[in-house]
């Protein structure tokens, strides 16, 4: 057999088997299922850190807000979070046009995200007091232009921003996914069109104004459904997010945000003009909102007694987390 050439013999010798090449994609593969779990926790924890900056920026430009419009907010709270008719439009719905979501948004940033035009600063000969449910209409106008009560010659009603964008991203409803299968969905509508406060997984961070005078009383509901008793948190202030009912009626909605449709519970037979038994019914219904806003601590040192939701005299910001479904263990909030 004739000899090989001391090149050809050295290329013989580097060469690789088909059992080698087997063995090194076999353990890469193993590499890869060890390390992409940890890479992926690492992504999650850090857009957690990132939902946390987004909850915290937001939170600091209600305090800002609220130190600046102080007499504009009923109750001495914080701004309100109550489903309401949009007071910048010239429309009517059985629901309500703004959600707490959406509200957040309007107080910090306004209508166009350019700045919100306080009701103290404008003269009342531009309110629309043909129909005080839009009073604001053509405020956020251009001097001139759509239904602005300014003159071309007029300088645009003053405005002020309270938190940058940069710091607490904005997305317009229509365009976060599931958005297209939620109930009575209809991409021009205000709760659509309109933007929300989104956390680093791009879903809505929802926006709960305690009812500080409520809470000031020495026994007080935490949630409540939109029922005619007092309450502290008002399960429907986002209800076309999470299921629940308002003046216009109830909403089941159907937007899944990739995590699944379960979202906050509010029991049926909790409606009514009855208040619930809290003590009977919250150690039954952990999956409630009435659970989700209590403070255990309190609740679980006094046997029970004490029924008092958290942050009783404040607000609430809530992001669904990584499985984007409100109401479980790995929501970020501000409490």
């Amino acid at each position: 057999m004739p000899a090989c050439s001391r090149n050809a013999c050295h290329r013989a010798a580097r060469a690789f088997t088909l059992i080698e090449l087997l063995v090194v994609v076999a353990i890469i593969a193993l590499l890869l299922g060890i390390l992409m779990p940890s890479l992926s926790g690492a992504r999650d924890s850090a857009r957690r850190v990132k939902s946390l900056a987004h909850v915290k920026v937001i939170a600091e430009g209600l305090e800002h807000f609220r130190n600046e419009n102080e007499r504009d907010i009923r109750g001495g709270g914080y701004p309100s979070s109550e489903g309401i008719d949009d007071p910048t439009a010239d429309d009517w719905k059985p629901f309500p046009d703004l959600y707490g979501a959406h509200l957040v948004v309007r107080y910090l940033l306004g209508r166009n995200l350019d700045g919100y035009i306080s009701p103290r600063d404008v003269p009342r000969q531009y309110w629309n007091t043909a129909d005080p449910h839009w009073v604001q209409k053509g405020w956020y106008d251009l001097p001139g232009q759509g239904d602005s009560p300014l003159d071309d010659d007029d300088d645009p009603l003053p405005r002020a921003r309270y938190v940058a964008t940069e710091s607490a991203p904005v997305k317009v409803a229509r365009d976060i996914p599931g958005a297209e299968g939620a109930h009575l969905y209809d991409p021009a509508s205000p709760e659509f069109s309109n933007a929300l406060f989104v956390d680093a997984w791009g879903s809505p961070i929802l926006y709960y104004a305690a009812d500080v005078q409520a809470a000031a009383a020495p026994k007080v509901n935490p949630a409540k459904d939109h029922d005619p008793f007092p309450a502290v948190y008002n399960f429907g202030d986002n209800a076309v997010f999470t299921t629940g009912c308002t003046k216009g009626g109830c909403i089941q909605v159907q937007w899944d945000l990739g995590g699944g449709r379960r979202h906050f519970v509010y029991p049926v037979q909790w409606r009514g003009y009855t208040p619930p038994n809290w003590a009977e019914c919250l150690p039954t219904a952990k999956s409630s909102f009435a659970w989700y806003v209590l403070d255990k601590q309190a609740y679980e040192s006094t046997g029970g007694r004490r029924i008092m939701p958290i942050r009783k005299d404040a607000f609430m910001l809530i992001s669904p987390g990584r499985d984007r479904v409100w109401g479980t263990e790995d929501d970020v909030t501000n409490f």
